[in-house]
């Protein structure tokens, strides 16, 4: 299936400015904070299944039920004066990016207590609906526009601000494929982790911070999102307390102490999340969502709690399964042992996949050759397919925060030479340079 452009429709386009964050935070103020949020993270988790299980008349239905539940008249006939010519499915007024960055800003400003209620209150959930429209505004700046001007002279610092601007919400909005993140958790930290040789005993020191085993903790997860991507959105709608879940007694087959663990480690209290988003940061906060990445509950009574997105629960079957090993490191000497280890997993990863896949073909695999006159390593691997040779490099790395989502250039360009620049070795160079050394002495060791 070919990729489909869907955009969303902005409060300038309507009405000719950009609004202030002062007006969108006085639309936010007089709203309750707990259950504009508890109705958002509804909201997102109707959005998540019609990702998962998009049809055309789906979308157009769910956004439907959404715009009837949100917006009011006046603001409908705006919408409708300026996008009334455009198909629902291709102008989304409702989507996640737009909705977890409010739910930032109600954590922070909306009212603790006794404020109006958009789950009940009809003139309350049309202001809820303002400020969604409000908030698309703060997902593309003018300060991004400059940054891609066709007047730029670079045209790749062009291409890397394009890059930095919508690579969060792709992230968010097409999470990794459920069974291809479960098959790669289980080879690189089940299978691969008990074969090879580590820095450090990876799972041990998980179970010992922790308190669950690896493979405990992935099937928590897995027992979650299968809960919510299997949700019928039409009895969602109908019955909100489906969106909840009690971590005590939603795992029946697990003991209530692992659950206790799962719990401990994945739900947060909006206070608490207050907290987190309140310490200063150099990253942009329409890309910055670590907070509700690291702890995916957020709890809404004793006992209850509610993914604020399904997406990053996906997550945590693979990217966010190191970073979860990650966050339980303690010292700086663990965590850089953490990402030297991932590497080496990472290439024996690459290389088991590419020999199956080479298994039943007439190319022949070759994982890790080395010379034979000093045992150096050549390549990571090699195909051959008669007279042809196709040689590999792997790289495994991960960007930093400020390097994904502060939107600056020259942190990303550097993390990303250092990434794919040093290898092993005492003469240190690039991935590139050392596929045209290895290559170079192939040919001097063969002859012309």
């Amino acid at each position: 299936m070919s990729p489909q452009l869907v955009t969303y429709p902005t409060w300038e386009e309507m009405f000719g400015k950009h609004p202030t964050r002062a007006e969108l935070v006085e639309q936010i103020r007089p709203l309750d904070r707990f259950h504009s949020i508890w109705l958002l993270a509804r909201i997102n988790i109707l959005l998540a299944l019609g990702r998962i299980h998009s049809t055309e008349k789906q979308t157009v239905q769910l956004q439907t039920y959404l715009v009837n539940l949100l917006i009011g008249e006046e603001l409908f006939q705006d919408l409708k004066r300026r996008f009334g010519s455009e198909r629902l499915e291709k102008r989304q007024p409702f989507h996640s990016l737009q909705i977890l960055t409010l739910m930032k800003m109600f954590a922070v400003e909306g009212t603790k207590t006794g404020g109006l209620r958009p789950d009940m209150d009809i003139n309350a959930s049309h202001r809820l609906g303002r400020c969604l429209i409000m908030a698309n505004d703060f997902l593309f700046t003018p300060e991004n526009l400059r940054h891609i001007r066709r007047e730029r002279p670079s045209i790749k610092r062009k291409r890397i601000a394009l890059q930095l601007q919508v690579g969060s919400g792709l992230e968010v909005n097409n999470p990794p494929m459920i069974n291809t993140s479960i098959v790669r958790s289980e080879m690189i930290f089940g299978e691969i982790l008990k074969e090879i040789s580590c820095s450090m005993d990876i799972r041990s020191l998980f179970q010992s911070r922790s308190g669950m085993a690896l493979e405990d903790y992935i099937d928590h997860v897995f027992g979650l999102l299968t809960y919510y991507i299997t949700l019928d959105f039409e009895k969602l709608i109908e019955d909100p307390g489906l969106a909840c879940v009690n971590l005590n007694t939603f795992f029946p087959e697990t003991s209530k102490d692992l659950a206790a663990k799962f719990r401990d480690m994945e739900q947060t209290s909006l206070d608490k999340l207050e907290t987190s988003l309140t310490v200063p940061s150099l990253l942009k906060p329409y890309h910055d969502f670590i907070a509700m990445r690291k702890r995916l509950l957020l709890e809404v009574e004793a006992g209850s709690a509610i993914p604020m997105h399904v997406g990053f629960v996906q997550e945590k079957l693979e990217s966010g399964l190191f970073w979860t090993i990650f966050n339980f490191l303690k010292t700086t000497e663990e965590r850089l042992s953490l990402f030297t280890d991932w590497g080496h997993l990472f290439e024996e990863y690459i290389s088991r996949m590419l020999a199956q896949c080479c298994a039943a073909s007439e190319e022949n695999y070759t994982r890790f050759p080395k010379f034979l006159d000093n045992g150096e390593e050549a390549f990571d691997g090699v195909i051959s397919t008669g007279k042809y040779w196709v040689v590999m490099e792997y790289k495994g790395g991960f960007l930093n925060a400020i390097a994904k989502y502060a939107e600056d250039e020259r942190e990303f360009i550097r993390i990303s030479k250092r990434n794919l620049g040093p290898t092993k070795g005492p003469e240190s160079n690039s991935w590139p340079e050392r596929l045209a050394q290895s290559s170079q002495q192939i040919q001097n060791r063969e002859g012309p």
